[in-house]
């Protein structure tokens, strides 16, 4: 690689994933594009993941190390951030790694094409088997500015996160795109904290590249600990709704319907939460009791268009609201043995 080639910086919130950031490290430290600036972020790790991230910015110097008090997953990546300097940045999650061409693959057409965001698919790794998913549900790949690209926005914001996955770690950014969306980033939410950055940035540009390579993987791991409900997710993704409306009002891309499927995606995962906790029947019960008297609940109620939604959210949709614990368990556990069939997760 050139020394005129521009500085990439990629952020990597580090939070006890000890037994894999040494794999990730690997991988990005030698990928076939050099002028990389890798910021490791740690976020209050627990683990040896401090000394680890310190001993391999003592073998390359383009490793530097943020430690800091634990904040969540949003607080980790937009700290990295504010600390890096690429004119383009991309992110990985240190459980994850990529090819050893990634970044060259994500870069050459982007800086080709004068383009604003480069994306690629991802292969999402399971024990038994790999499943590549396209960068975008229709498998399009090439470069879009105009009238294709607001085509393309606009199905993004339709189906947020099903027609375009909202990973952030298969998407090579300019760094004014990620500069421009933090105002939308609370520190608050820690699931689905890509969202906001990706769609933002998406909305943002004005040219994209997209390429047919699958070249991030994404591992599927599984855990022994059963964990009791989280009771901050509610709140959570009523800040990362809010967060969602603003930015797609600022952008002029709001659509009701958009808001119809949030709610009713947040409610399915907060119901698979509670369902497949470690809390006693009687608590499960009363958590479901709780979130159906919650705003949240309320105001997804007052939704009227919900004719976008996939199968699965129809059929959620109506059982959710039946306020019956036994038919909704059903659900939650029938979907979730029918995809165990279909796949086994890493350990």
């Amino acid at each position: 690689m050139s020394e005129e080639q521009d500085l990439i910086s990629v952020i990597v919130p580090i939070y006890k994933v000890e037994k894999y950031i040494e794999k990730c490290l690997h991988t990005i430290t030698n990928q076939s594009y050099k002028n990389l600036e890798i910021v490791l972020v740690d976020d209050g790790s627990p683990d040896n993941c401090p000394k680890i991230c310190d001993d391999w910015a003592k073998k390359d110097k383009r490793i530097k190390v943020i430690h800091k008090q634990n904040g969540g997953v949003m607080s980790a990546w937009t700290t990295g951030f504010k600390f890096s300097t690429g004119k383009y940045t991309t992110f990985c999650d240190p459980d994850d790694y990529y090819e050893f061409n990634a970044i060259e693959k994500l870069y050459k057409p982007l800086k080709e094409n004068n383009a604003d965001m480069s994306i690629c698919g991802i292969k999402v790794v399971y024990a038994n088997k790999t499943i590549n998913r396209p960068a975008f549900e229709d498998k399009i790949c090439g470069v879009f500015e105009n009238e294709e690209l607001e085509k393309i926005k606009v199905k993004s914001v339709n189906q947020i996160n099903s027609y375009f996955p909202l990973y952030k770690c298969n998407k090579l950014f300019k760094s004014s795109l990620i500069k421009n969306n933090l105002k939308y980033c609370d520190e608050k939410v820690s699931l689905g904290d890509d969202c906001c950055i990706t769609l933002g940035s998406l909305l943002d540009s004005k040219k994209i590249v997209v390429i047919e390579d699958f070249l991030y993987n994404y591992i599927q791991r599984t855990t022994s600990i059963i964990h009791a409900y989280n009771e901050k997710l509610l709140l959570q993704f009523e800040t990362l709704l809010n967060c969602i409306k603003t930015l797609i009002t600022d952008k002029n891309y709001f659509n009701e319907k958009t808001i119809c499927y949030e709610q009713t995606r947040m409610l399915f995962i907060l119901s698979r939460n509670f369902i497949n906790s470690s809390n006693t029947k009687k608590e499960k019960k009363q958590i479901y009791k709780d979130i159906l008297e919650s705003d949240f609940v309320l105001k997804f109620k007052e939704n009227k268009d919900f004719s976008s939604l996939p199968k699965l959210y129809k059929i959620f949709k109506k059982v959710f609201l039946t306020k019956n614990y036994f038919l909704l368990n059903l659900l939650i556990k029938t979907h979730g043995f029918i995809k165990r069939l279909k796949v086994r997760t890493i350990q």
